[in-house]
């Protein structure tokens, strides 16, 4: 798609030295999720089965990595959005959808989502 193709003209410009990032709207990994094996996940925005392939293609298509992974490969709870609705946030319910993609010219020394509470 659209990202993938715009991601692929960057790394392309930039010899590998790009680095992509934003809300996806997509939790990749079953470790992106809190609760992974709910049933409803097949059919809730950012975890279905389709939107999920569809980023981890774009990273294997393209050459990019996920930053975040590449570092804390067994890293659990750490999430990026909590429904408002259900006041999620408290218990840490939630999904990591924002990501920084690193070319495969970028050494990553860190990545690592520091959230602060604006209110």
């Amino acid at each position: 798609g659209a990202l993938r193709r715009r991601a692929g003209e960057e790394l392309l410009a930039h010899k590998g030295r790009a680095v992509v990032c934003g809300d996806f709207n997509a939790a990749r990994l079953r470790e992106d999720i809190h609760n992974p094996d709910a049933p409803h996940l097949a059919r809730q925005a950012g975890t279905t089965p389709r939107e999920r392939a569809s980023l981890q293609r774009t990273l294997d298509e393209v050459g990019l990595r996920d930053a975040f992974r590449e570092m804390y490969p067994d890293a659990r709870g750490v999430f990026t959005y909590w429904s408002q609705r259900t006041r999620a946030r408290a218990t840490n319910r939630g999904l990591r959808l924002d990501t920084f993609l690193a070319g495969p010219a970028v050494g990553v020394v860190d990545c690592y989502p520091v959230l602060t509470v604006c209110e």
